[in-house]
């Protein structure tokens, strides 16, 4: 589906001169880690959030009953351990540090071997489980991505080769639901609601579609 998905919007008149950023949580990091590696060419950056080493290494945390049989029935293992040193383009990963699913050592690890990107940030956010990092993060999680995102649209096509490393310290942000409403051909524009204090806050995150042409 992954493959269809972007072999689609490389024909599409209105994205066949842009490059595509590939976001990916649990199962969907290790299809976005797999796509960036054959089709490195059309992605200019890579998202993975929560995500794992491979799938063997999840069935040695999950059913170790099964560590010493499971080459014989693992059909598809998704070994991202592997394929993330191949990535050159720009990756940020968001971990949180108490994903009860995936043990968060797994992002770190993929993080330490992603030795060729050009650039490579960790966003551990503290409290975080598999599904709620996003929540927990609060709008922190909107600014990182807006941030990385923006490194796109000033750079997009002129990175230079070498490493650029950023660690982000474990952090706790507060709790925000959201809502979203278009601004404009460039971004768009989401209101942040604080549960707790009814605090308001306006983020302006910029739309794929327009950024990530390439000259």
């Amino acid at each position: 589906d992954a493959d269809a998905v972007l072999k689609y919007c490389v024909k599409h008149p209105r994205l066949s001169n842009s490059k595509m950023l590939l976001f990916g949580r649990s199962l969907g990091g290790a299809v976005a880690i797999s796509l960036a590696q054959r089709y490195p060419s059309l992605v200019a950056g890579v998202i993975v959030e929560n995500t794992f080493l491979s799938v063997g290494d999840m069935v040695d945390v999950l059913m170790p009953f099964l560590k010493h049989i499971r080459r014989f029935v693992l059909k598809m293992n998704w070994d991202s351990h592997i394929k993330i040193a191949d990535l050159k383009m720009p990756i940020l990963f968001i971990a949180g540090d108490s994903d009860e699913l995936v043990p968060p050592i797994h992002m770190r690890t993929l993080y330490n071997l992603a030795v060729r990107c050009t650039h490579r940030e960790y966003f551990s956010v503290l409290g975080g489980t598999h599904n709620d990092t996003f929540e927990v993060a609060g709008i922190e999680y909107y600014h990182r991505l807006r941030a990385f995102i923006k490194e796109f649209v000033d750079r997009a096509g002129k990175i230079a080769a070498g490493n650029k490393d950023e660690e982000v310290a474990p952090e706790r942000a507060q709790r925000a639901g959201s809502s979203g409403s278009a601004s404009g051909s460039s971004e768009e524009e989401y209101l942040f609601v604080d549960k707790d204090t009814n605090e308001h806050e306006h983020v302006a995150l910029p739309t794929m579609t327009t950024n990530f042409q390439v000259k």
